[in-house]
């Protein structure tokens, strides 16, 4: 990995007010950093689950749900529709 040093070549976004370099840049070598790779597959259950909007950000961000668990019929109405939409 490659961090831009305060002497190499900025521009005025590339740093923040106290001149700290933000900008990461991966060496020649160095596949891109993939902010999911250490949740991909974790299990987790989801509980008080509603209509399933975070389980579908979840979903997107690599889990793995094994469990869902809600009570209402309407919620389970609208967790069974946004998953098949989301899912297929």
């Amino acid at each position: 990995m490659h961090v831009k040093s305060p002497q190499e070549g900025r521009s005025n976004n590339e740093h923040d007010s106290t001149g700290s370099v933000l900008e990461y840049m991966p060496t020649v070598n160095e596949e891109p950093r993939n902010p999911f790779a250490k949740v991909a597959g974790i299990p987790i259950l989801s509980f008080f689950t509603g209509a399933g909007f975070l389980d579908m950000g979840f979903l997107k961000a690599g889990f793995n749900i094994i469990w869902h668990n809600e009570y209402d019929p309407y919620f389970i109405r609208g967790f069974e529709y946004g998953m098949f939409a989301l899912l297929g």
